[in-house]
């Protein structure tokens, strides 16, 4: 069989599994197939087949290719495999010993004697026993099939033969009902992360639509699997809505859930994302103490190269900066930044860099932030949010180190950009009433003069709480703008 994507396939495996196929590869492949994949492993990128030819010397490289990736199948089809512990966690390996022991079944159903009857009989039950300690519902549907084929051979009552297919009616349902809850859930994510299709509206009738079938068929099916769907989508909902204090429920629910269910695989990275979301729930609630410690715990969870790991430690800076607790913020976002910009993105670094300068500002290090900001960010390429951000947070640097004259000339040319961006971008309400207020102050040497009456009316606006124009966590606006006004 062929791969196009070979390459990418073999240099996606980590040292463990590169380990496992080598040595699959040295008993049972020919050497050229051996020296391919050792090429392949050992160089990280700019590999092509015109490079991989000058190296192995054949005029068959394509059919190389595809033996090679059908001895790598069968690698990643072998005990040494699907039985490795530094892969796997225990529940998954159960779960593929569950299925080779199905695949037997099949064959030993397919080559029945008599001899083989009893042996069978009990070898199903071993295998339904398991498989429904672990919600495995569309292999027990499988075996209560296998059970019946045999039992009308062997020879049974009618009696047992409706209660054995009111039983797999029964887990064929439970197996829908998990796979309905999965694709609820999956529509959740892609709405909220790929494509956003639904509006708020559609978002918030869809959850309740969801939840309403999940809380039915976990009446039916008292199904953990069902559960977790069901409160990660409650969670959502609430945070939808704004209840955070809910929405903090539903985790902590979730929380003893993954903790006391014994066949969740990956207990530390489903407890990790929950505690992150926690923690983010804390943090709009102003519960910034409790917000950092589900931060730092949720951060165990990951390796710290990884992605997961670096958000932990960004959702920590946010909860510690909104806490005015400045020096940990700059220990945490210095801890980001020492991660190269490939493994973050440059967007994401670009964020990071702008959170530094937020960072220095809140220590008073006008200087070095605004330094860091003199220099073009990605983040710039956002227009309506982030550009913004970096053009107020340059002004406010301007007026702390008295250079008034650039802080004019910057407030002018935030004018003019926001009068061109306006008319093509949808800008919040509170950015537009922070730009009139700067242009108010610009009046007064950037000196705020409660003498000024549109100026007050508009530094009492941006104040107010509970309102389409308040001030929000998770945006540009780190330095809260109307607190720094009243402060200048």
């Amino acid at each position: 069989m062929t791969n196009p994507h070979l390459i990418e396939f073999i240099q996606s495996f980590n040292s463990t599994e590169i380990k496992v196929i080598e040595e699959y590869l040295e008993k049972m492949a020919e050497p050229e197939e051996l020296e391919l994949f050792r090429i392949i492993v050992s160089d990280e990128e700019n590999i092509s087949d015109e490079s991989i030819t000058k190296l192995i010397h054949t005029n068959t490289l394509q059919l190389l290719k595809g033996k090679l990736f059908d001895k790598i199948l069968e690698a990643l089809q072998s005990d040494n495999y699907i039985l490795n512990k530094d892969l796997f966690d225990q529940i998954n390996i159960n779960k593929f010993l569950l299925g080779k022991k199905v695949m037997m079944l099949e064959a030993l159903h397919h080559t029945m004697n008599k001899g083989r009857r009893n042996t069978m009989q009990a070898l199903i039950e071993d295998a339904i026993k398991f498989a429904k300690e672990n919600e495995a519902y569309d292999i027990i549907a499988e075996l209560l099939f296998r059970k019946k084929s045999l039992r009308v051979i062997i020879g049974m009552s009618m009696d047992e033969f409706d209660t054995l297919t009111k039983e797999s009616a029964f887990y064929d349902y439970c197996h829908k009902a998990v796979l309905f809850a999965n694709d609820c859930f999956h529509k959740l994510l892609m709405n909220n992360i790929v494509v956003k299709s639904l509006s708020k509206n559609e978002m918030e009738k869809s959850m309740q639509t969801s939840i309403k079938q999940l809380e039915h068929d976990y009446k039916i099916t008292k199904s953990h699997y069902i559960n977790y769907f069901l409160l990660y989508i409650k969670i959502a909902l609430y945070e939808h809505k704004k209840n955070y204090f809910k929405s903090i429920a539903y985790c902590n629910k979730l929380i003893l859930l993954v903790r006391n269910c014994h066949f969740i695989f990956d207990k530390q990275k489903h407890l990790a994302h929950i505690l992150m979301n926690l923690s983010l729930f804390k943090t709009f609630i102003g519960d910034y103490k409790e917000a950092i410690l589900d931060s730092q715990e949720s951060q165990n969870g990951y390796a710290s190269d990884s992605l997961g790991y670096i958000l932990g430690k960004e959702q920590e800076f946010g909860a510690c900066f909104y806490a005015g607790e400045y020096e940990n913020a700059e220990k945490c976002i210095n801890i980001i930044l020492k991660h190269p910009v490939h493994s973050l993105g440059e967007f994401r670094y670009a964020k990071y860099i702008f959170f530094q300068a937020c960072t220095l500002f809140a220590l008073k290090k006008y200087k070095q932030a605004l330094a860091i900001l003199s220099k073009p960010l990605e983040i710039e390429k956002d227009k309506s949010r982030w550009n913004i951000g970096v053009r107020v947070l340059t002004i406010m640097l301007f007026v702390e180190l008295n250079k008034i004259e650039e802080a004019a000339m910057a407030v002018e040319s935030l004018r003019k950009y926001m009068e061109r961006i306006i008319k093509k971008d949808e800008v919040e309400p509170r950015t537009i009433l922070i730009v009139k207020l700067l242009r108010e102050l610009e009046k007064n040497s950037f000196v705020y003069d409660p003498k000024n009456s549109a100026a007050t009316k508009l530094l009492k606006t941006v104040a107010a709480k509970n309102k389409p124009t308040s001030w929000e966590h998770f945006t540009p606006e780190l330095i809260k703008f109307h607190e720094w006004v009243g402060e200048v």
